[in-house]
């Protein structure tokens, strides 16, 4: 693993994790999960202690507590991570392949600037939160896809079921499935793979490893740990009616939330750890993964001399980018430079690629 030492994560502003530069996008973001919070509260009232919509309501209320008190006081990017220099003699090489998740409703209300628009997108968003109050599903925790985010996946879903695509994107059981615990990752990997997933019983697994660096509520898991959450999404944009969640997925990565104890190089080494060493395949695809983690995971794994466009950009949504991850014998572990590959989409502010 790295040593850890020069590069402090810390030294960049935690107003990065919103995703979108400014304090007022911290303060917007503030004042909406407490008006949020404030609403479940009053809407307690009018449900049965013991009803499925008061316990619903109860817990997204926790989440939003524990949202506080992380956005607070968390320290996800606060840790010291020096770069490899070199590589001794190689023990281990894994590809890994990054998939983006496609554009969330979370991004669609505070990644689109803030003109005449925000506050209309702001007001239909909390709506549609106010409705969603006695249910398992939301709008502001644990994110999901936006109807742009579903077309985009749509493009993917093309792109990794054509001969244009890598086999291990395309055929069954060539590669390990894996994605973050978050809905739009979830979502982004269930659909834009679904004819390969449909063709065999291979599974998806979610880990908790690849939860996204941020602060925001939209980074808190809504599933339990070892639990999978709302997949209303999922299910309306899956083409087969035999679709069947208990067997595909495996939710045993799941440990529910990211606590405070943890912070984004403990979970990026838990994620090398097990691609390295706990798994056989040779091959790990991250079906569905997010901007922040993956730009700190190039940070982190790529020599400092190495200047990749993916340490300070972000991969577009659904775009997908391979490397090879590499240990050497005395532990050391090091993205091979000269094995990056930008598969479909690219990053942000740079010309896209379609696809191989």
């Amino acid at each position: 693993m790295p040593t850890r030492a020069s590069m402090d994560a810390s030294n960049r502003s935690w107003i990065e994790d919103l995703e979108h530069p400014g304090s007022f996008t911290a303060a917007a973001a503030g004042v909406t999960a407490l008006t949020c919070s404030v609403l479940g509260y009053l809407a307690l009232k009018y449900f049965e202690p013991t009803s499925p919509a008061a316990a619903n309501t109860l817990y997204k209320l926790k989440l939003y507590r524990k949202y506080f008190s992380y956005f607070i006081l968390s320290k996800d990017k606060s840790y010291d991570a020096t770069p490899p220099v070199e590589l001794g003699r190689e023990k281990i090489r894994k590809k890994i392949v990054f998939c983006r998740h496609g554009e969330s409703e979370w991004n669609l209300v505070f990644n689109k600037g803030f003109g005449p628009s925000f506050l209309l997108r702001l007001i239909n968003a909390m709506i549609r939160e106010i409705m969603l109050i006695p249910t398992r599903d939301s709008i502001f925790i644990d994110s999901s896809l936006s109807d742009e985010g579903l077309t985009q996946v749509a493009e993917l879903r093309k792109f990794v079921s054509s001969p244009n695509a890598p086999v291990f994107l395309r055929e069954p059981n060539s590669s390990t499935l894996v994605t973050s615990n978050l809905r739009r990752a979830i979502e982004t990997g269930s659909i834009a793979f679904q004819n390969r997933i449909g063709k065999s019983d291979e599974q998806m697994r979610l880990f908790s490893s690849l939860q996204e660096m941020s602060r925001n509520v939209d980074a808190s898991a809504l599933a339990e740990a070892g639990k999978i959450p709302d997949l209303t999404v999922v299910l309306a944009n899956i083409d087969s009616k035999a679709f069947d969640p208990v067997k595909v997925y495996d939710a045993t990565g799941n440990h529910g939330n990211k606590s405070l104890k943890s912070n984004g190089l403990i979970r990026m080494r838990e994620f090398c750890d097990w691609s390295l060493h706990k798994q056989t395949d040779n091959i790990i695809v991250v079906a569905g993964g997010h901007s922040l983690w993956f730009r700190n995971f190039f940070r982190a794994y790529l020599p400092e001399r190495i200047d990749y466009i993916g340490k300070n950009k972000k991969i577009v949504n659904c775009g997908v980018v391979s490397f090879d991850l590499v240990e050497d014998e005395s532990g050391c572990v090091m993205i091979d430079p000269n094995s990056l590959n930008e598969l479909y989409g690219g990053y942000s502010g740079v010309q896209t690629k379609k696809g191989a």
